[in-house]
C-alpha cells in the first residue's frame, strides 16, 4: 500500500472516531447540565403538586390552606426566576426545567377531595416543604433566588401547621 494513501486511510479512521467521541462529550455535557440543576428542577416540581394538592381540597381550615398556597406560589416564582438565572449565568439549557402538566401541578384531574383526603394533604405538603428546604439549603448558585423560595416555603410549612391545628380544634 502507498505511504500516502495509508497515511489517509489512517487519518480518516483517527478523524472519524474523533468525530463520534466528540458527539459523546457533547451528550455527556448536555446530561450534566441537567443533572446540575436537577435539585432545583425536583424542588419545582414538587411545588408544583404541592400547589396542585392545595388547589383541590374542601377545606379552607381558616385561611390557613389558601395562605400556604399563596407561599407556594411566590416560592414557586422564585424558583423560576432562578432556573433563569441558570439558563442566562450559566448557560443552562432551558429544557432541563420543565414542568409537569400543562402549566405546572399534575396533568390527572383531581376534583375535589374529601376531609379525609384533605387533612393528608396538608400533612404531605407540610412534609414536603420540610424536606425542600433541607435541599435548597445549601444551594447558593442561583443569584439568592433559592434563598427567596425558602423563606417562602418556611411561610407555607407555618400556614400549613397553622390549618392542621385548625383542623384539630374543629374536630376534623
Amino acid at each position: 500500500m502507498d505511504k500516502n494513501i495509508g497515511a489517509v486511510l489512517l487519518a480518516t479512521v483517527i478523524g472519524a472516531g474523533a468525530t463520534s467521541n466528540l458527539a459523546a462529550v457533547a451528550q455527556a455535557a448536555a446530561a450534566a447540565s441537567c443533572e446540575s440543576v436537577a435539585n432545583l428542577r425536583q424542588a419545582h416540581g414538587q411545588i408544583d403538586r404541592a400547589i396542585d394538592r392545595l388547589n383541590h381540597d374542601d377545606r379552607d381550615y381558616g385561611g390557613h390552606r389558601v395562605a400556604a398556597i399563596h407561599d407556594l406560589t411566590d416560592a414557586r416564582s422564585s424558583l423560576i426566576l432562578a432556573e433563569q438565572y441558570a439558563i442566562r449565568t450559566y448557560g443552562d439549557a432551558p429544557a432541563c426545567f420543565q414542568t409537569i402538566g400543562a402549566v405546572g401541578g399534575s396533568p390527572f384531574p383531581w376534583g375535589l377531595r374529601t376531609q379525609g383526603s384533605s387533612i393528608q394533604d396538608v400533612l404531605a405538603v407540610r412534609r414536603w416543604a420540610n424536606e425542600l428546604i433541607f435541599e435548597l439549603g445549601g444551594d447558593e448558585r442561583y443569584g439568592g433566588n433559592t434563598t427567596a423560595a425558602i423563606g417562602d416555603l418556611y411561610g407555607a410549612r407555618e400556614q400549613l401547621m397553622r390549618a392542621e391545628e385548625f383542623a384539630r380544634a374543629h374536630g376534623y
